[in-house]
């Protein structure tokens, strides 16, 4: 008999397969080929509750981060040293990819959950690699 898939919020929970394949990033890709390269690359999937702060302005830029539900905020700081919203990432979307195509070695801002939201992580230095 088959088990049946977990359920969150009267909604079935995917695989993380399933939901990576969804990002242009895995276009194309079967379910093995995308568990493969996340293996490759480090990856692991979180879950963060509205206003948990994703990574800390600052922080060794270590990650590129397809958000998979949920919306992040990006926020830097400005001349006077307050926050600014400077981008909202939402499902479907990366962010960090800056970080690989500038070399940045400190993320220039935060980013914050701005509502529940589940985010994969890979690290920079493997996609380098890669």
């Amino acid at each position: 008999m088959a088990k049946a898939k977990k359920t969150t919020g009267g909604c079935r929970a995917e695989n993380p397969e399933v939901r990576l394949r969804k990002l242009r990033l895995f276009a194309g890709l079967s379910s093995d080929e995308v568990s493969e390269v996340v293996r490759r690359l480090g990856g692991g999937i979180r879950r963060f509750a509205k206003g948990e702060v994703i990574l800390h302005e600052g922080v060794e830029a270590k990650w590129l981060m397809p958000v998979l539900s949920g919306i992040v905020s990006v926020y830097e700081p400005g001349a006077n040293g307050e926050r600014h919203l400077v981008r909202t990432v939402e499902a479907g979307q990366l962010f960090g990819a800056t970080l690989v195509t500038m070399r940045l070695e400190r993320y220039p801002g935060m980013a914050v959950a701005a509502k529940d939201c589940e985010a994969a992580f890979f690290e920079i230095a493997k996609i380098r690699e890669l």
